[in-house]
């Protein structure tokens, strides 16, 4: 159980180097990547309790899964932003569109003065 309980404190460390390298960067991964990551991460909070239970460490312990839901909190406020932003970004395209249309569309009419409208040959006017 001893050598277990090294190999395990072995690679807590090396986790928080990674997690704290990984931190400083996480603005570069692209939304597929942090999403990915999350699952990971949460998926590795949720061998919390058990891993806990087994080696008693508290203090690096602690930090340790500090840093944990740290980096899911940072992952899911970066991934919040990169929707928010998406969607804004999606709202300008549309608006420029409809912008476009109704341009086009107000100059076509300004072709035609009159045009045939239902059954009856009623004519619509289109001039403004």
């Amino acid at each position: 159980m001893r050598l277990v309980g090294e190999d395990y404190r072995m690679i807590q460390y090396h986790m928080m180097i990674r997690l704290t390298e990984l931190s400083e960067r996480l603005h570069n991964l692209r939304t597929n990547e942090m999403a990915g990551l999350t699952r990971c991460l949460e998926r590795l909070e949720g061998c919390k309790g058990r891993l806990t239970e087994l080696f008693m460490n508290r203090k690096r312990n602690e930090s340790y899964w500090e840093l944990v839901s740290e980096v899911i909190s940072k992952l899911m406020r970066l991934k919040k932003y990169a929707e928010m932003k998406s969607v804004s970004r999606k709202m300008i395209e549309y608006a420029s569109e409809s912008t476009e249309l109704n341009k086009q569309l107000s100059a076509t009419s300004r072709y035609f003065g009159l045009l045939p409208y239902g059954e009856n040959n009623y004519w619509l006017t289109l001039t403004r």
